[in-house]
């Protein structure tokens, strides 16, 4: 979320990178980092949320507990399977995120790479430079 200048990221929460992609039910390819964005969007725009900043991570953006009056946001977007839970902070939506596992809701109906793993993958990709060739000139035949 965008907030004072800065970023917050919900604290215990992982959601899928901006430009990840995962499998749907039929195995076919989707834009899962912008559909969980626009969940979330569709959920929050035009309501009063409440942030609590609790620490920053090693990249200055803010890490926090948000709440849409008595929902805690990254509680709905782990339940509603939008979201996984990061385990290395807390476990706390855990139960969430079972839930939305058993009932193949969000990025669980598919298939998908958790978000932390979708990093290194994209982190190893090739930088591959592709190189126009030149246009030749037409040789006639009497040329060689």
């Amino acid at each position: 979320i965008a907030i004072q200048g800065g970023y917050l990221k919900f604290y215990g929460v992982a959601a899928p990178i901006a430009n990840q992609t995962c499998a749907n039910r039929q195995g076919r390819s989707y834009q899962c980092g912008k559909e969980a964005a626009a969940w979330l969007r569709s959920w929050i725009t035009g309501q009063n949320i409440e942030c609590r900043v609790m620490k920053r991570d090693s990249k200055g953006n803010m890490l926090g507990i948000c709440s849409l009056g008595e929902y805690d946001i990254g509680a709905a977007l782990v339940n509603a399977g939008w979201a996984v839970s990061d385990i290395k902070n807390t476990d706390i939506y855990m139960p969430y995120q079972d839930q939305a596992r058993a009932n193949r809701r969000g990025l669980w109906q598919g298939r998908f790479y958790m978000p932390w793993d979708w990093k290194t993958l994209q982190a190893q990709k090739p930088n591959i430079k592709i190189i126009k060739p030149k246009s030749a000139k037409k040789k006639g035949i009497l040329d060689l």
